[in-house]
């Protein structure tokens, strides 16, 4: 989640008294006003008193309008995070059935910064936000003249068949192990290596024309 930036000021979540002080300064001056020869309000008075009672639905009303604000972003949501998941096509499947408030924030939080991911570096930026450690190995076609046999990673094939694939290294993998009288002879292996499944599906979505990612798990 990144860091929420400060956005509170005097009228954020002002108290009632707050505000009356601002309407006070707007009462008639006058002896039948309760300010005879320049005096302040007595902030004792009934006159007093009303004004403050009229202060209060209006420091209601700052503190609602600061809060519709403080919606606007994703680091601050805290009353419409439901919208912002419909706008974005969340809850995920792959965060289960019911996931906690937390990981909804998470989530979406994710989902909002994947928004202009276009390097490599983006899409590590992105999956350590999803909490997936990678690498992401971009293979280049052999080039007469450039490339040096035996001293690169340089491979044989055209541009469409090596260039237009990123292969993603997924780090600390699960292991699946082969369990009695859960897994099943003939389907399930001895060892295997679960896929990052919402990771691999988020790629795919968001990946752009140039490049195509595959999963290599180690």
């Amino acid at each position: 989640m990144p860091d929420i930036p400060v956005t509170r000021d005097a009228l954020a979540s002002p108290a009632p008294e707050d505000i009356a002080e601002s309407i006070y300064g707007l009462v008639d001056q006058g002896a039948a006003w309760g300010t005879p020869d320049g005096e302040s309000l007595d902030r004792k008075s009934v006159l007093a008193r009303f004004w403050l009672s009229v202060a209060d639905p209006l420091a209601k009303i700052y503190t609602t309008i600061f809060t519709v604000a403080g919606e606007s972003t994703v680091c601050t949501i805290n009353n419409s995070l439901v919208d912002w998941e419909v706008e974005y096509g969340l809850p995920d499947p792959c965060l289960g059935a019911d996931p906690s408030r937390a990981i909804r924030l998470k989530s979406l939080a994710a989902k909002v910064g994947s928004s202009g991911t276009i390097t490599s570096a983006d899409f590590i930026a992105l999956a350590n936000a999803y909490g997936y450690s990678i690498t992401i190995e971009e293979p280049h076609s052999f080039e007469c003249a450039i490339s040096e046999c035996g001293e690169t990673s340089d491979q044989l094939g055209s541009f469409a068949t090596v260039d237009a694939y990123w292969i993603v290294h997924v780090g600390s993998a699960e292991e699946l192990r082969f369990e009695c009288s859960v897994s099943e002879c003939g389907l399930d292996r001895l060892l295997d290596f679960a896929n990052a499944a919402c990771l691999e599906k988020l790629f795919l979505t968001i990946s752009s024309a140039h490049f195509k990612p595959v999963f290599y798990y180690s």
